[in-house]
C-alpha cells in the first residue's frame, strides 16, 4: 500500500462536486425537503482535540460526515 493522499481535492473535482451538490439540493427543495448546507471551512487552520492536534485539515469532500444516518432517519450531530 502506498502513502496516504495529502492536499486538497483540486479545483476540477471540487467544482464538479459543488455543481452536483447544488443540483441535488435543488431537487430536494423541489420535493419540499429543507436543505441545510454546511458553512465553508478554512482547512488551512490548525485544530485539535484532547490528545492530538493537526496543523491543517484536508477537505470537506464527503458530506455524509456531518450527519448520522439510522435506517430512514438522518440526525444532525451538534457542532
Amino acid at each position: 500500500m502506498g502513502p496516504a493522499a495529502s492536499g486538497g481535492a483540486g479545483a476540477q473535482v471540487a467544482g464538479g462536486a459543488l455543481v452536483d451538490l447544488d443540483m441535488l439540493a435543488a431537487q430536494l427543495r423541489d420535493l419540499g425537503v429543507v436543505v441545510h448546507r454546511p458553512a465553508i471551512v478554512d482547512h488551512g487552520r490548525a485544530f485539535a482535540a484532547p490528545g492530538w492536534s493537526s496543523s491543517s485539515g484536508f477537505s470537506s469532500y464527503c458530506p455524509r460526515d456531518v450527519a448520522l444516518v439510522l435506517d430512514d432517519t438522518i440526525i444532525e450531530p451538534p457542532g
